[in-house]
């Protein structure tokens, strides 16, 4: 009986507008409302407006790209989805439905753009297609003049909506406000689109000059407590407005000292973040630093995440973001010194002292744990978890490991976080009679026997003041042989010009072939630094792995038991329901290891995948975006040999002989 899973495919077969087309309307746009890019959603934001035939309509095209590099051909899932909610198409503010959308961006986004855009949609009524044909452009605002605003006086002010404001008046009067995402950071560089046009203006008497396009501004914070803007707005004056403003931390209207020893320890961190963080009773105290790992020195400005470095009284209603933060940190093995000035939003300054020192040992506890559970997390979070009993029950451990590949090696508390042992002090499992010790300082061996075991020994200083020594073992495969996997029968395929290619951009990209009859699905999940115009995925080999690294394919993980889902990468047959619906179904391949190797001939791909799925079983799929003699085959129903011959691979098919690339040879 055939598997069917929630996984629903999002394959649009829309047939092209032919002769039942009521309309077709050009909307010329020669500068837009606004354009800019979006560095957290990674993809750019087109809004334009023009009049025809006494119709207002506004275009809104939003595409993602893996970089600032605009250019392209889109089509698909290339615009972003929340376009079509938007309408697309706006004409005397009603929305057009969309059914579909294809763009082609030419030129550079230094001087000028053109997007050449198709949408296809409807018209007045729900019964009226039309396709919009759209002539976008942009050109680089050339200013009449460069005006400088020079302001040694400025003020800066921490909004409560993730948003902070500069503002100030030069010595002849002008008005100057700026208003920038300060989410996280209130320093560095605010690309176009994170400098807000509201709060953001020039203004002289009654006269108010707003931006044209969007701003950009750099901030730093130096250690003298001054904060310095540049920032460059392009008015509606058409005059290029460049703003230099110093804006000193305002002095504090209270100094308040906290000084803990011996303070509780409470690290977080992550690939790319670190956190020193203090709950007591009195204060809770949390510092947040852009990096993997921190050495001791001191730490100011955009070195200190300063929207999420807040303090919190005893009593008080919100958390106090700070405003200006200089710290000192004295890592050392046994214990750690943290000094910093941290001056809140509420007017007061903290000069914070904490002084950590690793707890004095009351005992030495050997344990071993058995039936251990290895969670592997490796694909979706850089971590893997081991959790366990003693055989007597009255020790329970959970351990956490960062690691971005499996785990193999010694490991210390910068790789630890938030690992554990209960002790069940009178009974086994009896949650209202334990301690807790988490793990403060120590080494883990862990040791990978490439087959089907992993083992980690090692000891840990715990908050319960006891050193824990344990050993474990615990069961993992690298095939780990997936729940719904095929288990025998080898997959070979071959695809040309008429299979169907589908690109989804995202975090990953998701790279699908479809077979011309849809009875069969090819899903890929790339991670990429950069895209190539013409195929997309640039030509290189790409091994399969979870380790999530650029120039690597997702292995996949198997079937997500919470939400039904396939998680790439696989091959799936597929099946369509009565209402036209396509589904996946058995046979199912979870590419688990192997390689991708993209090539680049003549401005087509050629993809190989040469990998096995998760019980071993050869996976060997071959496309050729220019081949018009390969057709797609299903192994299970047309024999396939291969062999050598004057040292190259030959693969018969048919009576006919084809090379490695899927190229027809005689």
């Amino acid at each position: 009986m055939k598997k069917f899973f929630a996984l629903f495919l999002m394959l649009c077969a829309l047939n092209a507008y032919a002769a039942d087309t009521l309309d077709t309307i050009r909307i010329s746009v020669e500068q837009p409302d606004y354009l800019a890019y979006d560095n957290e959603q990674g993809m750019w934001l087109y809004e334009g407006s023009a009049e025809v035939n006494n119709v207002r309509y506004k275009v809104y095209l939003n595409w993602y790209t893996y970089s600032e590099d605009m250019t392209g051909t889109l089509t698909g899932s290339d615009i972003a989805d929340y376009t079509y909610n938007q309408g697309g198409i706006v004409a005397n503010n009603m929305p057009r439905l969309l059914t579909d959308v294809t763009a082609v961006v030419t030129g550079d986004r230094n001087t000028a753009i053109h997007i050449d855009a198709t949408l296809k949609g409807w018209g007045p009524t729900s019964t009226d297609p039309v396709i919009y044909l759209c002539d976008l452009n942009w050109s680089k605002p050339q200013p009449k003049d460069t005006i400088e605003y020079i302001i040694p006086k400025g003020e800066f002010i921490l909004t409560n909506s993730d948003s902070t404001i500069f503002r100030g008046k030069t010595e002849k009067g002008w008005e100057v406000s700026l208003c920038y995402d300060s989410y996280i950071q209130y320093t560095g560089e605010k690309a176009r689109g994170h400098v807000f046009d509201k709060n953001t203006y020039l203004a002289y008497l009654k006269d108010t000059i707003t931006p044209l396009t969007s701003p950009t501004a750099v901030i730093t914070l130096d250690e003298n407590r001054m904060y310095h803007l540049y920032a460059e707005i392009f008015g509606a004056d058409e005059n290029l407005h460049v703003i230099k403003l110093d804006a000193p931390v305002p002095t504090p209207k209270d100094t308040v000292v906290i000084h803990k020893y011996d303070w509780e320890l409470d690290d977080m961190m992550l690939p790319d973040e670190w956190a020193c963080r203090y709950f007591g009773e009195d204060y809770q105290i949390e510092l947040y630093i852009p990096a993997s790992e921190v050495k001791s020195g001191n730490y100011v400005g955009d070195q200190i995440y300063g929207y999420l470095t807040v303090i919190s009284p005893e009593g008080a209603y919100n958390n106090y973001n700070t405003v200006f933060i200089n710290a000192t940190f004295d890592i050392q093995d046994t214990c750690r010194f943290v000094n910093a000035d941290m001056q809140a939003e509420n007017g007061t300054l903290y000069k914070v002292a904490l002084e950590y020192h690793l707890p004095p040992v009351k005992d030495t506890v050997d344990v071993t744990f058995q039936n251990i559970e290895f969670f592997d997390n490796i694909q979706l979070a850089q971590n893997v978890t081991f959790l366990g009993y003693s055989p007597d029950s009255l020790y329970y451990l959970s351990m956490n490991l960062y690691t971005n590949e499996i785990p193999n090696g010694t490991y210390n508390e910068k790789d630890v976080y938030r690992s554990f042992i209960l002790h069940y002090l009178t009974k086994p499992r009896d949650e209202a009679n334990t301690t807790q010790g988490f793990m403060l300082y120590g080494n883990i061996d862990v040791e990978f026997d490439g087959v089907d075991s992993i083992f980690l020994s090692g000891e840990m200083l715990c908050t319960d003041s006891i050193v824990y020594r344990f050993n474990l073992r615990t069961a993992w495969s690298v095939s780990k042989q997936q729940d719904g996997d095929t288990q025998t029968g080898e997959l070979i395929r071959y695809y040309g010009e008429d299979a169907i290619v589908n690109t989804e951009f995202g975090y990953y990209l998701k790279y699908s072939i479809t077979n011309p009859d849809l009875t069969e699905q090819l899903v890929l999940w790339f991670t990429l630094s950069e895209t190539d115009p013409d195929i997309v995925v640039p030509a290189g080999t790409y091994p399969i792995n979870s380790t999530a690294a650029p120039g690597t394919v997702f292995a996949s993980a198997g079937i997500n038991q919470s939400t039904g889902e396939i998680t790439p990468s696989y091959f799936a047959s597929l099946v369509i329901d009565d209402d036209g619906k396509l589904y996946y179904t058995d046979p199912l391949y979870f590419i688990v290891d192997g390689t991708v190797t993209v090539e680049k001939v003549d401005g087509q791909m050629v993809m190989t995948v040469d990998a096995v799925n998760s019980y071993g079983v050869k996976v060997y799929i071959h496309y050729d975006a220019a081949a018009t003699d390969l057709q797609n085959t299903k192994q299970e129903n047309i024999p396939t040999i291969k062999r050598i011959e004057n040292g190259q691979l030959i693969i018969i098919r048919e009576n006919r002989k084809f090379n490695i690339l899927g190229t027809s040879i005689n």
